[in-house]
């Protein structure tokens, strides 16, 4: 793990920051990296369902028929998400102890301040057959992204420069840092899916740009490419790691 800040107030303060101004665009649609997520996770939403870390509501705009609580200490996000929503930090949710049947953490860890804080509350408020449903990114990088960010910052990307490669996040997981992490706040990983190899980071970093420059939009290629990195997964590296969880029994 990287870029640990020792003040978890700052952390939160910096990250709220960003995405207020991420957000002030108005909503937006599903990219590829949405897109791979939201296929994996279909299958597991089971009401009451809990978005921690929604941002602009993304998740409940794609599932319109599911009753999501999306939760988010961004207000500016907020504003285009459907009812209903809160306004919190994940280190303090206001929900009752045991509501949740299904909580989503998409690629939000990496912004908290107290990652182990954040996961003990989603425990607390996880029924005993709930479901967690947790992505972040990792290091070390699918090597097409390696070879982006540093021909971006003229070298290797490694925890030690996070900063410059990789600025809007706290922090990047090892594996099995990030299972022990879990473990500690309750969760057992029941599946572990590795995302975003070689075919998928090769679409996302330099295929998509290239649409962009061309047509002025961005076409969404790397979803496909999430079939073919399953083809050599063992053998590949991957930008980011999904897991599903269950409430360690008691």
């Amino acid at each position: 793990m990287a870029h640990v800040t020792a003040d978890p107030g700052a952390i939160i303060g910096r990250q709220r920051d960003k995405f207020d101004s991420l957000w002030s665009g108005g909503h937006r649609q599903p990219m590829s990296a949405d897109r791979i997520r939201f296929r994996l996770w279909a299958k597991y939403l089971v009401e009451p369902i809990v978005e921690v870390g929604s941002g602009d509501g993304l998740l409940a705009r794609t599932f319109p028929t599911l009753r999501i609580l999306s939760v988010d200490q961004s207000t500016v996000g907020l504003r285009t998400t459907p009812d209903p929503r809160v306004a919190a930090t994940l280190e303090h949710l206001p929900i009752r102890s045991g509501h949740a049947r299904t909580i989503v953490a998409a690629e939000v860890l990496e912004h908290t301040g107290d990652p182990e804080r954040a996961l003990a509350e989603c425990r607390r408020i996880a029924r005993p057959d709930a479901r967690l449903l947790l992505s972040v990114p990792t290091l070390p990088l699918a090597a097409p992204e390696a070879l982006v960010a540093r021909r971006r910052i003229g070298e290797w990307p490694t925890a030690d420069n996070l900063p410059r490669w990789d600025p809007h996040h706290e922090r990047r997981y090892d594996p099995e840092e990030l299972l022990a992490q879990l473990s500690r706040a309750g969760w057992d990983a029941t599946e572990v899916i590795p995302l975003f190899g070689t075919a998928t980071t090769a679409l996302l970093c330099i295929g998509e740009p290239i649409t962009r420059n061309l047509f002025g939009r961005t076409i969404p290629l790397a979803q496909y490419g999430a079939r073919l990195d399953r083809l050599w997964s063992r053998l590949d590296r991957h930008s980011s790691l999904a897991v599903v969880c269950r409430p360690t029994a008691v």
